[in-house]
C-alpha cells in the first residue's frame, strides 16, 4: 500500500531533490521520463521513492538510461 499519493508537480520536486543529492544532471527528456516513470509506477502501487531509488542506484549506473545525459 502506498503511504502518499503525489501529483506530477510534486514528483518533479522529489526527482529534482534526488538528482541533486546524487549529484546527477539529466537533460529535459531524462527529467520528464523519470517523472513519468515514477508516476506510472505509483499508479501500479509502487512508492515513488522506491522507483526513484531504483533509477538512481541501479538503472543509471548500469547504463540503462544513458539517453538522459545526451545534450
Amino acid at each position: 500500500m502506498i503511504d502518499t499519493i503525489y501529483n506530477y508537480d510534486e514528483i518533479g520536486v522529489i526527482v529534482n531533490e534526488a538528482l541533486a543529492k546524487a549529484n546527477l544532471e539529466v537533460n529535459v527528456f531524462g527529467f520528464v521520463s523519470i517523472v513519468e516513470e515514477c508516476l506510472y509506477y505509483q499508479e501500479q502501487g509502487r512508492e515513488v521513492h522506491a522507483q526513484l531509488d531504483y533509477i538512481i542506484e541501479q538503472a543509471i549506473p548500469d547504463g540503462c538510461r544513458d539517453e538522459y545525459f545526451d545534450k
